[in-house]
């Protein structure tokens, strides 16, 4: 089962969410001031996989919750430097060179690009609790719990049900209750 949510950062329906739950949304000096649209993009992205993760809990809190880099993205390596501290944890973010599930360990969450399907099927074979975002599934079969559509002016996301209740991660209704069912207007 597939839903879609759309977090309109620009209207500050992201602000609102998170203020209404554990975690407060952070305005980033970077950007302010400026109207370039890829950096723009980018400080958008940052906030709403921020967001996704501050309402996602693992069965053990990690005290430092790692984030891998996963195939080739389009927007994921502006992470880097755009995803400060997350909801009061610390985030570690590491880019893979080789997707493999002994790289995974150790990850707690995948920010995924352009992969190829045995890449993604060892994603898929990771037994530990690991979320899992991806920037490039328009249709959001290839697994991913979160399909990730970045456009100039908001990011929005599918959501794969199946793939949330098989990840042994809880991920609050507040974050679900964001979307609607795809087979229905």
């Amino acid at each position: 089962m597939r839903v879609g949510a759309t977090l309109l950062v620009s209207t500050g329906l992201l602000a609102l969410v998170l203020a209404a739950g554990p975690a407060q949304a952070q305005t980033s000096p970077q950007g302010a001031g400026t109207h370039e649209a890829p950096a723009a993009e980018y400080l958008r992205l940052a906030r709403v996989v921020r967001g996704i993760i501050s309402y996602t809990r693992w069965p053990e809190e990690p005290d430092v919750l790692e984030m891998c880099l996963v195939g080739t993205m389009r927007y994921g390596q502006s992470l880097m430097t755009t995803l400060p501290q997350t909801a009061g944890r610390v985030l570690r973010l590491r880019p893979l060179a080789k997707v493999d599930v002994e790289s995974l360990k150790g990850c707690h969450a995948a920010y995924i690009g352009d992969v190829s399907e045995a890449e993604m099927e060892q994603l898929r074979a990771v037994k530990h609790p690991l979320l899992t975002m991806r920037e490039q599934d328009p249709l959001c079969r290839s697994g991913s719990m979160f399909c990730l559509k970045i456009a100039a002016t908001r990011v929005s996301f599918d959501l794969n049900l199946d793939a949330v209740s098989r990840s042994g991660l809880r991920v609050n209704p507040k974050v679900l209750m964001l979307g609607h069912r795809a087979d229905r207007p």
